[in-house]
């Protein structure tokens, strides 16, 4: 094992040289990047959201949500929730937004709560029920969605290339331990080994 993990080692800097030396590296990573199917390099999708904020601070939670739900049924029966926003919400910049938050993917909300609800809205208009954080008691409304997408290559180059050479120097150092463990001609020198057993 130690002469096998030596090998390794001394040939772990030759297989990361081998791999920068074969022809163009980046036009192989361009085609990983445009036949990529998961989300390690995409940029998720993002949604425009309104909110009412009513703060635990200032109201019992049973309050907050009573006041939260009533909020919903207006807003649903027609009601303007950005006016709705601006005369209710205890958050302090509603006066001025209206409530309106900036473009963010779902999980970034900062509170699993809200993250959870945020991806459960589906439709542009479609309000939450009261959802109950540590903080506050919150309505949001799905405003608008912008799906995710590919980052540009540029953005994201060195990284697939980085991950691309782990890999094959991960495949390289799998077939070079196995072609040590199968071969017959590698025998264990047990006088050696037991030569450097400290006896007590």
């Amino acid at each position: 094992r130690l002469l096998a993990q030596a090998v390794i080692d001394r040939d772990t800097e030759k297989w990361e040289k081998d791999f920068d030396a074969r022809p163009p590296v980046a036009d192989a990573a361009r085609a990983r990047w445009l036949a990529q199917a998961g989300d390690k390099y995409r940029d998720p999708e993002q949604i425009r959201t309104t909110e009412i904020v009513y703060s635990l601070s200032r109201h019992s939670v049973d309050d907050a949500r009573r006041m939260a739900e009533d909020a919903r049924k207006r807003i649903q029966a027609g009601g303007d929730m950005t006016a709705i926003a601006k005369a209710e919400s205890d958050d302090p910049a509603a006066a001025t937004t209206g409530g309106k938050l900036d473009w963010k993917s779902p999980g970034d909300f900062g509170d699993a709560g809200l993250s959870r609800a945020a991806g459960l809205l589906k439709d542009t208009g479609q309000v939450s029920r009261p959802i109950v954080t540590q903080d506050a008691v919150v309505l949001l409304r799905l405003d608008a969605k912008r799906p995710g997408a590919m980052k540009p290559f540029d953005d994201v180059k060195a990284a697939m290339i980085r991950d691309m050479r782990r890999e094959y120097v991960e495949t390289m150092r799998t077939q070079k331990m196995a072609a040590i463990r199968d071969d017959p001609s590698i025998v264990v020198n047990q006088p050696a080994v037991d030569a450097l057993v400290v006896r007590i």
